[in-house]
């Protein structure tokens, strides 16, 4: 983040926010940048087995929203969108110039993802960037090594982390962008901070 200085980052999943708080944390050390988050909130479901339900990584604490724990004071460069993920995030890409890192952190299939990550491929740059988690020991998958060749990137992973990512170093087939970083639409805070809510997929 503090080397690529993105203009626009598109963040899938949110949870809690934890993840989010440190992009927001270093574009505001950068002094430019919006973070653009989609995310429809999962809450632990309560088995018929006896005992507190499971909790997994992406769920919310009860009483709680997403992006909670982001601090007040982080949010005038976040846009938060909440829904769908199949239905936010083809609204966002239509409207963003271009996305200078795109992080992926939600449970995922390869025909989903072989589809959103083809979405937004057209916007990402050479010199842009992409991670995926796969969740803890998960190994990387189809849809991001396809990605991956696509613009000439091999992905590099974090043995037993499950997160993979890969620099683009060749444009996109479907578009001409330009280079990571450079200037072009909005590149200052979103103000004010935005809490957009889309209709759920049914």
């Amino acid at each position: 983040m503090r080397l690529l200085r993105p203009a626009h980052v598109v963040e899938v999943g949110v949870s809690s926010g934890v993840s989010s708080a440190y992009l927001l944390h270093a574009l505001e050390l950068n002094h430019r940048g919006t973070l653009h988050s989609v995310d429809l909130p999962s809450f632990p479901r309560r088995s018929r087995a006896r005992g507190p339900p499971p909790r997994v990584s992406w769920s919310l604490p009860k009483g709680r929203s997403s992006g909670w724990a982001v601090p007040f004071t982080l949010r005038k460069r976040w846009d938060l969108r909440l829904g769908d993920k199949e239905v936010v995030l083809p609204l966002l890409a239509r409207e963003l110039p271009g996305v200078d890192l795109f992080v992926y952190d939600v449970p995922h299939d390869d025909a989903t993802s072989e589809l959103e990550f083809r979405r937004i491929d057209p916007l990402v740059p050479p010199g842009g960037v992409a991670i995926v988690d796969h969740g803890p020991g998960g190994g990387l998958c189809p849809a991001l090594l396809s990605w991956a060749r696509r613009r000439g990137s091999t992905p590099v992973g974090r043995r037993g982390l499950g997160l993979y990512g890969m620099r683009c170093t060749g444009r996109s087939p479907r578009t001409k962008a330009p280079r990571a970083g450079d200037k072009r639409g909005s590149a200052g805070p979103a103000a004010p901070f935005q809490d957009r809510r889309a209709p759920t997929k049914r």
